[in-house]
């Protein structure tokens, strides 16, 4: 391995750690803002669940657990999303926006994909949201 080659493998195996760790940092504030954003609608839910006939403190207990379960979800359905998506949901928090500003984002990200006729893209939105989607049904939601 010639010197210059060297220092391009050098420089590429302190490159990637750090785009990699960017990337796993971007994806936790997203879901930090995420996080906040659903658990501020527990009370919310709580309510519908009193109405149903729960005690306050069992809906309390309910929507909660709930709220975790759809966070864990969505987590998990976001490793699924297009690159482009992803990028579009980090970057709309990442420049100080709250998850109602990524979901605009997505929005727009998604409707640029369709009418720009990238399929590929608006496929992959369809399937993790059906993979939220089923997620959240196996937990009888």
């Amino acid at each position: 391995m010639n010197k210059s080659t060297r220092n391009f493998c050098a420089a590429l195996a302190i490159v990637l750690p750090v785009t990699v760790l960017a990337q796993a940092s971007a994806k936790d504030t997203y879901l930090e803002a995420y996080s906040n954003h659903m658990m501020k609608n527990a009370p919310l839910i709580a309510q519908g669940m009193m109405a149903e006939g729960m005690t306050s403190a069992e809906a309390q207990e309910a929507a909660t657990a709930f709220m975790q379960h759809a966070i864990a979800c969505h987590a998990s359905a976001l490793d699924t999303y297009p690159e482009e998506l992803k990028q579009a949901m980090f970057t709309a928090v990442a420049n100080g926006g709250s998850y109602p500003d990524a979901e605009s984002a997505l929005k727009v990200a998604v409707g640029e994909a369709q009418f720009g006729g990238n399929n590929e893209v608006v496929q992959g939105f369809i399937a993790a949201s059906e993979q939220m989607m089923a997620c959240l049904e196996g937990a009888g939601a």
